[in-house]
């Protein structure tokens, strides 16, 4: 069995801090009412996509120093990074942005919820990248697991 950890905080290695900072970057285009504080982590082994956003329990917040859970999957993001020509331009900022994209904050109580998405993608998403974009890069990031799994059970 390997040693290499599942789960980690990401920037905690050098080789993620693109991650981090990627990840910043694209919350810079979003205006939240409030600064809610994220932990950022590495899962290795998350399938079907690359980034998954979720509200941490107001129990673990104190202790977690963060109200938002963000898991990301640092192999997808550097194979979604990288120059395949089957994959579209922007392909890591439209997953990325789709995901902040859920982050509801209640503007009379400062209440963080996750909202649920039927095409899994905002008008704002759409807007900016375009519909077909949006489609194109949800299908890759599911045939990319699809082939991951194939060859781990070969």
């Amino acid at each position: 069995m390997s040693d290499e950890k599942q789960y980690f905080e990401l920037g905690e290695e050098t080789d993620t801090l693109d991650i981090v900072e990627f990840f910043n970057e694209r919350l810079k285009g979003f205006n939240l009412i409030t600064n809610p504080k994220f932990y950022l982590q590495a899962n290795k082994k998350q399938k079907k996509q690359l980034i998954k956003i979720s509200k941490i329990a107001d129990q673990y917040q104190e202790k977690m120093g963060a109200e938002i859970l963000v898991q990301i999957n640092p192999t997808y993001f550097d194979d979604f990074s990288s120059s395949n020509p089957d994959y579209i331009d922007n392909l890591n900022d439209i997953l990325f942005d789709q995901e902040i994209d859920k982050i509801e904050i209640n503007t009379k109580n400062g209440k963080i919820s996750i909202k649920k998405k039927s095409i899994n993608a905002s008008k704002g998403i759409i807007d900016k990248f375009n519909l077909d974009d949006v489609i194109r890069a949800q299908k890759i990031e599911e045939e990319v697991e699809s082939q991951k799994e194939d060859q781990e059970n070969s």
